[in-house]
């Protein structure tokens, strides 16, 4: 396990580095996980649908308008090992 510490320490301080570009637009959920990680071995598929019936009409701060708005967040989720899991989401607008 040793030789990955390296490549973990170098991948965590790119990830630290790209922050400052990272920009958020809307106000769409930020989901919290209350459930445990998935298991060692294991891929989870997740569908979440948003729309907004009655949001903002007009740009406010550099924020979008959200009114009659629909988002599709597909995730993948694989289990690496022990409480390490891999995620990736591809959200749809």
């Amino acid at each position: 396990m040793r030789p990955l510490l390296p490549a973990i320490r170098v991948l965590g301080l790119a990830l630290i580095a790209a922050v400052p570009l990272a920009n958020a637009q809307n106000n769409y959920e930020i989901q919290v996980y209350g459930a445990e990680t998935v298991a060692p071995r294991t891929t989870m598929l997740e569908l979440r649908s948003n729309f907004t019936a009655d949001g903002q009409r007009n740009v406010v701060d550099g924020v979008e308008p959200t009114n009659h708005a629909e988002h599709e967040i597909i995730e993948i989720t694989q289990g690496i090992w022990g409480d390490l899991q891999s995620c990736h989401a591809r959200v749809e607008e």
